[in-house]
This record gives C-alpha cells, sequence and structure tokens, in this order.
C-alpha cells in the first residue's frame, strides 16, 4: 500500500510537472524576446539620433509644380490672299496741269461757251469778253457786236477743245450759228490770254 501510494504521488507530480514547466519556459523565453526588442528599439533610437544630429536637415521646400504647360506659341497667321481684280484698273485720266490763278483749259474752253451764248442773247455782252488790246484793235464795240444782232441760236458741234501755253491758250471748236437770214457753220481758232484773272478773247481766226 505505501509503494502504491509512492507511485501514485510520483505520477501525480509528474502531471504537474508536465504542465508547469511548458508554461513556465514560455514565459521565460517571452520575456527574454522583450528584453531584446527594448535593447534593439534603444539602439536603433540612439542610432538615428546620431544620425539625425550629424546630417544637416533636409529641405522640405520643393520647387512649385507648374500648373499649366508652356501654351505653344500660336502659328502665325497667313494674311488672307486678296480676291484677284476681275476687272482691269482703268488707266487714271491725266491731269490738266492748273495755273497759279486757276486758269485751266477747262475755264478757257467755257469761256467760250459763254462768250457766243452771250452773243446770242444779249449782242452788246459779248464785248465785255475782249482782251484790251483785241479791244483796241478794234476801236468800237459796234466793230464786234453787229455780226451777232441777226444771230437767233449758236450751237457746238465740236468742241471747244482747249490747250493751255504757260499765260495764253488756243482753243478750236466748231459751230452752227442759226440767223434770221442764214445759217453758218464757222469752225475757227480762238487766241486767249489771262487779263485781270480771267480768260479773254484776244484773237479770232
Amino acid at each position: 500500500m505505501i509503494a502504491l501510494a509512492a507511485l501514485l504521488l510520483l505520477a501525480a507530480l509528474a502531471g504537474i510537472g508536465a504542465l508547469v514547466i511548458p508554461t513556465l519556459l514560455s514565459s521565460d523565453t517571452n520575456q527574454t524576446a522583450a528584453s531584446n526588442n527594448a535593447g534593439n528599439g534603444n539602439n536603433a533610437g540612439n542610432k538615428d539620433t546620431g544620425n539625425n544630429a550629424s546630417k544637416p536637415a533636409a529641405t522640405t521646400q520643393e520647387k512649385p509644380e507648374k500648373t499649366k504647360e508652356q501654351e505653344p506659341k500660336q502659328e502665325e497667321q497667313q494674311p488672307e490672299s486678296q480676291p484677284e481684280q476681275t476687272k482691269e484698273k482703268q488707266p487714271e485720266e491725266p491731269q490738266e496741269p492748273e495755273q497759279s490763278d486757276g486758269l485751266t483749259a477747262a475755264a478757257a474752253e467755257q469761256m467760250i461757251v459763254d462768250h457766243y451764248n452771250a452773243a446770242a442773247d444779249t449782242p452788246d455782252e459779248a464785248w465785255n469778253y475782249l482782251s484790251s488790246r483785241y479791244q483796241n484793235e478794234l476801236g468800237a464795240p459796234e466793230a464786234w457786236t453787229n455780226q451777232f444782232r441777226t444771230l437767233e441760236s449758236i450751237e457746238f458741234t465740236s468742241g471747244p477743245t482747249a490747250q493751255v501755253t504757260g499765260d495764253t491758250a488756243t482753243v478750236s471748236f466748231s459751230t452752227r450759228a442759226t440767223h434770221t437770214d442764214r445759217v453758218d457753220t464757222p469752225s475757227p481758232t480762238a487766241s486767249l490770254v489771262q487779263e485781270n484773272g480771267e480768260w479773254k478773247l484776244d484773237g479770232l481766226s
């Protein structure tokens, strides 16, 4: 009975030891690992601190990123081609030289028209269109105005066409003069001069 009791006790102790010993071993292993980790952490912290102290602080400011890409330069616009002219440009008419006092060829032509219109309406007025030199040559107004007493109307069939040279002008023309007793169709050439800023009739061929 004593031997049996001793065996049971040993068996009980063996069972308890089987349960307790692994637990104790596991606890020791965890404590050892924890202490090792703690040491490594301290070493790592010391190492980082040393590195941070020895190295200069890194610049955190970065260059700003471009928000927009640089736009490409626009292509130069080509000028629109002008439409081809459908009509040829007509040559400009040559402008007649104008005298310093405004006595042009057109003014000389108009003077001849006004002279004969006055002669048909009021013959005595035709005398005022003559130059002083031509009046002195004729002597009296009747020597010029009497030829228009029977004139009823006058029509220019060509001209008048004037050519100005300096202070003189020549005017060519043709007329159809209807008188009370006849019809004349003369084609004379008048000589004009400048007098008091006007064209005056200085001779008639």
